[in-house]
């Protein structure tokens, strides 16, 4: 009742934040909805007073043209009285005072005492204070405010561009009129239409260039091209006049001018429609979110409400399964205190089936455990039955024992009163039969079979757990007895050591103490490295640390030395243990022996009498590294060297010192070279040929020299050399770029061959080298 009450709380909680959101969202979009036909309103308004500002225009220009003769002048009178009429009602569809004052204001002045230039200025002063009103409507109904780059855009037009250019119009219309009637012009009239033409073409090419930023409108933009093709018109009118040409009529004058007057006011409607069109589509948008807002409200709340009615329910259903798993739990609580200690297939079989068929009052019962390599079930512990009368193998699919494990299904047999079934290991008058197939990870490990004499309920899910448990612990005790033959077997023939986080051994295989020669004493403790064999180097025994303590595996072959000094060749896989936060624990070495294969390999690609690498391995290993180089961008160092004068050497001193000489010079050679990735190779007879990486031209210059002097400093006696007293060599060097060479290895080996040719030819006992 508690928890239900608690159910309750927390939807009627969630449905009032659920309200409170919906309220605060509609408050906002309707703050933003006021905002939008404010706006609407404002543009509404400055369409009056620009219309308004048109009929001022207009009769400023009439009266200028009124008294030109008597038939027009009555005809433009009358135009005039109904215009301003139209003006004063626009003013009162305002409902804003202070500009319709300005209008009435006009309409009350004494007319009769003023003359053109009164007319013409009073209206101009007229018009100004509404273009002022129109800038002071946008202010004050949020227009200037807009955050829409492109209805901002119209705005800016209809409030500044549009009028300006309006009354630009108007003025340089009234102002032409007045001087084409009277046939003359003054200065200040002259400045005037000049300076109004200059700010109408200007203004224009503002409107032009707001209206090219946004989205393209060919009403609008036809629009322009007329007020473009009308103000030049207008604009050579007006060049005339300030050029004292009168040759057109004020009339005539007038109805020009009064042309681009009625296009411009046909672009402030446009503008204006668009930007109508814009409000009005965005308060439709906000008008559907308000509407979306309250949809969200009441489907949000049902959802809440259906959801916890379901919780609830769920709740009540969870409560009465919990009880019961509660009591399975301590069934299998006392399951698990009889698996302490338990390590055998025979132990756990005969345990757990004295368990069941207690706990569940069965009468008898039997435990098959499934044998992998047989693929049949096996008979390991009884109850309640004669040995004698069990069935010790059943194959898969034999009987219900057998299927159930194929099925991989727990099997319920309730059988008739009175009945005696035979079936597994069972000959007795029961009521019913379980059959429980133990299956691991997909697997089938065993299965159970117990019977009773009565027909009490027993939850199929509690038996799935018990199935579970029980072939959770038979797989793990099969593995085990398995792992164990196992590990003997690899113990016996598997180079296998465990090593700790500092390289300490703390276990090996007895294989492992057999190929080193050592006992497993001798090494447990030791430093694994104090194995390697000198050849391993530093830097690449580095390596291979380096790559097993950043959580890799290292594969690849070893060579090691044994207790006695002789070496030895492993074919290796060193792998970090990892706990379950893959933090490192200590590592795992597993090698297979690979002496001999490594033994053969050598004789192939070695020389017999120096013991370096053969012509053979060079043509290889040339090609090979000049791709590593051109891979990682690295200089290659290529060298080739003859011993000067040898054939002399060996006809003074015979060919068995030769071969001394031979061998001296190899071993030399191969103690210049300190890296893995270095090689000294005896090309034939007396030539040798070195390759390796190197940081620059100097270095290698250097590493030849080096070898030269050594070679020298050996002091072997050899009087017929006519560079030394002793053995020297001559080398030609390549310093080789090999990102951007393109010679193969055979056009280098030509154009090293030529620089050991030109290092003889100019007194031997030197290098000479180049980039290539």
């Amino acid at each position: 009742m508690l928890k239900h009450k608690k159910i309750l709380l927390l939807a009627i909680v969630l449905i009032t934040i659920c309200f409170v959101f919906t309220v605060l969202s509609i408050n906002n979009l309707n703050n933003k909805l006021e905002v939008v036909r404010k706006k609407m309103v404002g543009v509404e308004k400055i369409h009056i007073i620009h219309d308004t500002n048109t009929l001022l225009q207009e009769c400023r220009g009439l009266h200028q043209i009124a008294k030109e003769n008597r038939e027009n002048g009555t005809l433009v009178s009358k135009e005039i009285k109904k215009t301003i009429k139209f003006a004063e009602i626009n003013m009162i569809k305002l409902k804003e005072k202070n500009i319709h004052k300005t209008v009435k204001d006009l309409r009350q002045e004494n007319k009769e005492t003023w003359d053109d230039v009164d007319y013409f200025e009073n209206y101009t002063e007229a018009i100004e204070k509404l273009n002022v009103s129109i800038v002071d409507i946008s202010h004050k109904y949020g227009l200037v405010f807009e955050d829409d780059k492109e209805s901002y855009k119209l705005i800016t037009v209809l409030v500044y561009d549009i009028p300006k250019f309006s009354e630009s119009v108007g003025v340089i219309r009234g102002l032409g009129t007045r001087i084409l009637k009277n046939k003359k012009i003054e200065e200040k009239e002259r400045y005037s239409i000049k300076n109004n033409a200059f700010n109408c073409i200007n203004t224009l090419k503002n409107i032009r260039y707001f209206v090219t930023k946004i989205k393209k409108n060919e009403v609008l933009e036809n629009i322009i091209q007329a007020l473009e093709t009308y103000s030049l018109k207008l604009n050579l009118e007006v060049k005339k006049i300030d050029k004292g040409i009168f040759e057109r009529s004020s009339i005539d004058y007038f109805l020009i001018a009064t042309q681009l007057s009625k296009t411009s006011k046909k672009l402030f409607v446009q503008t204006s429609e668009l930007l109508k069109e814009r409000l009005k589509e965005r308060e439709n948008n906000l008008i559907n979110l308000i509407k979306l807002s309250l949809l969200f409200f009441f489907v949000v709340s049902a959802f809440i409400i259906v959801l916890f009615y379901f919780i609830d329910k769920k709740a009540k259903i969870v409560r009465i399964k919990k009880e019961n798993e509660e009591k399975d739990l301590r069934v299998i609580a006392n399951l698990l205190e009889k698996f302490y200690n338990i390590s055998t297939v025979k132990d756990l079989s005969e345990k757990s089936l004295n368990f069941l068929v207690h706990e569940l009052n069965a009468a008898n019962g039997a435990f098959y455990a499934f044998r992998s390599k047989t693929k049949q079930l096996q008979l390991t512990s009884i109850y309640g039955v004669d040995i004698c009368d069990a069935k010790q193998i059943i194959n898969i699919n034999e009987n219900i024992i057998g299927e159930s494990i194929s099925d991989k299904k727990i099997k319920i047999l309730n059988i008739d009163d009175g009945a005696t079934v035979v079936i597994g290991a069972m000959s007795v008058k029961i009521k019913k039969i379980i059959i429980i197939p133990l299956i691991n990870m997909n697997e089938a490990v065993g299965s159970i079979q117990l019977s009773f004499v009565n027909n009490d309920t027993i939850g199929i899910k509690f038996l799935e757990k018990i199935s579970e448990l029980l072939a959770g612990y038979l797989f793990k005790i099969q593995k085990n007895e398995e792992i164990v033959k196992y590990l003997e077997i690899i113990d016996k023939n598997v180079i296998a050591s465990n090593i700790d986080k500092n390289r300490v051994i703390i276990d090996v295989s007895e294989k492992f103490a057999e190929i080193s020669g050592y006992t497993k004493n001798e090494l447990i403790g030791k430093k694994y490295d104090f194995l390697k064999h000198p050849d391993l180097t530093k830097v690449e025994l580095e390596k291979i640390w380096n790559t097993v303590t950043n959580n890799k595996i290292f594969e690849g072959q070893l060579k090691n030395k044994k207790k006695n000094g002789d070496s030895y060749w492993t074919d290796s896989l060193i792998y970090p243990d990892i706990d379950c936060y893959e933090n490192i624990l200590g590592y795992t070495s597993i090698g297979q022996d690979v002496t001999d294969k490594k033994r053969i390999e050598a004789l192939a690609i070695t020389d017999s009498l120096t013991g370096l690498y053969n012509r053979r391995y060079f043509d290889n290993m040339f090609i090979h590294q000049l791709k590593l180089a051109k891979r990682e961008g690295q200089l290659l160092f290529f060298a080739m060297m003859d011993i000067d004068h040898f054939k002399q050497y060996n006809d003074i001193y015979g060919h068995q010192e030769g071969d001394n000489a031979l061998k001296t010079v190899g071993e030399v050679l191969k103690k210049s070279i300190l890296r893995a990735n270095d090689y000294v190779f005896r090309i034939g007879g007396e030539e040798f040929g070195m390759i390796c990486f190197i940081k620059d031209e100097a270095s290698a210059i250097n590493i030849a020299n080096r070898v030269r002097k050594n070679i020298e400093n050996l002091n072997i006696e050899h009087y017929k050399n006519s560079a030394s007293r002793y053995v020297t060599i001559s080398v030609g060097l390549s310093i080789i770029e090999a990102k951007t060479c393109v010679f193969d290895t055979n056009v280098l080996y030509k154009k090293t061959d030529d620089l050991l040719y030109d290092a003889k030819q100019s007194g031997r006992n030197q290098v000479k080298y180049k980039m290539l």
